[in-house]
């Protein structure tokens, strides 16, 4: 009980001692407000018997806890007085807000579920369209190939689109099945030491040609910097960096393509002066189902999944990729880092590298072989059998097991 004018106790209960464990002569010779203050203002709510307010107090143990203090006027012999009634409501309180909790996890997962379906079925809309424009462009390819009378320059031109088409199927099943195997942990390196700079260097060899079609410069810059890695793997890296640079830069931009040793690592760079990349996607580039808005854009083509496969592809060889750019149409750079080895005594053998300045020995000459195929699919066979055929080898086939060739293949 307090005095109208005053917070000052002028009287207590024996629940209220045992609640906040003073003694009476203790509560008497305090005032409310020295066991706490209403953590959300003054009056929460109102009802019959008076006003209802939340406040936080500390017990002489000095626990905090939650309390709904109801306040109502009385007449207490000639002074106007304050009956307060103080309840602990600690356990509902923190009940209240592990369900609050709970329901604000549940609605973030079904957010995040309902983004990541999205974001499935706008990269199943691109493969749709990834798969479709090259089948429609072989079809008709072949269609004019077939044709009675076509100009020889026709076909020959019908003939380079399917085999540009075909190439780029492949490259979309082979970043499929590349990130189905990373994702699974079935993808394992073929790892021996690597001048890093000679890998770049001969993957940009291969796409200077491509790069020069489509009106781009491309520049290389090299050092010398050995690595333990898997060269083809490695070629996979620099190969969509390098794709998705032309993809993202209008023509007459540069592309950089750098190497450089720095301190105990081995770093690439690739830098381009394209459209660069919204800050809100910088922290997501390199995720699965994550294309933004670059990748939507029909015009430019792909499934998104280069920038995936490249940080999977670094990460397996102990290093680390970053992606930078000043904001949009001001260029974007991926940047990894391998960790380097010293430059290692090489000596010629089967499959290892050559030593900096070793001159590749020949190739050897061609030779026929006996090949036997077995592929059920029959178009498939037939296409392989008479390829290797026309390159000079004795071929058998089989639409099953070995077991079902003719018994008259001898060896």
């Amino acid at each position: 009980m307090l005095q109208a004018d005053s917070p000052r106790v002028i009287a207590v209960n024996a629940a209220a001692l045992d609640q906040y464990g003073y003694s009476r002569e203790e509560f008497l010779a305090m005032a409310i407000d020295d066991l706490g203050r209403p953590p959300e203002g003054p009056a929460a709510g109102a009802n019959g018997s008076g006003t209802t307010t939340l406040w936080q107090h500390r017990t002489k143990r000095g626990a905090v806890i939650d309390v709904e203090m109801t306040e109502a006027a009385l007449t207490f012999g000639p002074e106007p007085v304050r009956l307060v009634m103080a309840q602990d409501i600690t356990d509902r309180r923190q009940a209240e807000q592990a369900r609050a909790d709970l329901l604000g996890v549940e609605q973030r997962a079904r957010r995040d579920a309902e983004a990541a379906s999205q974001m499935k079925d706008e990269f199943l809309a691109m493969l749709d369209h990834e798969l479709r424009n090259p089948l429609a462009a072989i079809a008709t390819a072949l269609a004019i190939v077939e044709r009675t009378g076509a100009e020889p320059g026709t076909v020959t031109r019908a003939l380079a689109i399917a085999g540009r088409q075909v190439q780029h199927l492949g490259r979309i099943l082979d970043d499929l099945l590349d990130v189905g195997r990373l994702i699974s942990g079935k993808m394992s390196l073929q790892r021996q030491a690597l001048d890093l700079a000679a890998v770049v260097a001969q993957t940009a060899a291969s796409s200077q040609a491509t790069a020069r079609e489509s009106g781009h410069r491309l520049v290389v810059d090299a050092r010398e910097v050995w690595i333990r890695g898997d060269g083809t793997r490695l070629d996979e890296i620099v190969e969509n960096l390098l794709s998705n640079a032309v993809k993202y830069t209008p023509p007459g931009g540069v592309i950089t393509l750098s190497v450089r040793p720095v301190g105990d690592e081995a770093v690439l760079t690739v830098e381009d002066t394209g459209i660069g990349i919204d800050a809100a996607l910088l922290p997501r580039v390199f995720d699965l189902f994550v294309p933004g808005a670059q990748t939507l854009d029909r015009a430019r083509g792909g499934l998104g999944l280069g920038l995936t496969l490249v940080k999977r592809l670094v990460e397996l060889h102990g290093g680390r990729v970053e992606a930078a750019s000043e904001g949009p149409g001001r260029g974007s750079r991926f940047s990894m880092r391998f960790p380097a080895i010293p430059l290692p005594h090489v000596t010629l053998g089967r499959g290892a590298p050559l030593a900096p300045g070793t001159e590749a020995p020949p190739a050897p000459a061609p030779r026929s072989s006996r090949i036997v195929i077995v592929e059920d699919h029959e178009d498939s066979r037939t296409m392989l059998w008479q390829l290797l055929e026309l390159k000079g080898h004795e071929v058998y086939e089989a639409a099953g097991a070995p077991g079902r060739l003719d018994s008259t293949i001898t060896w």
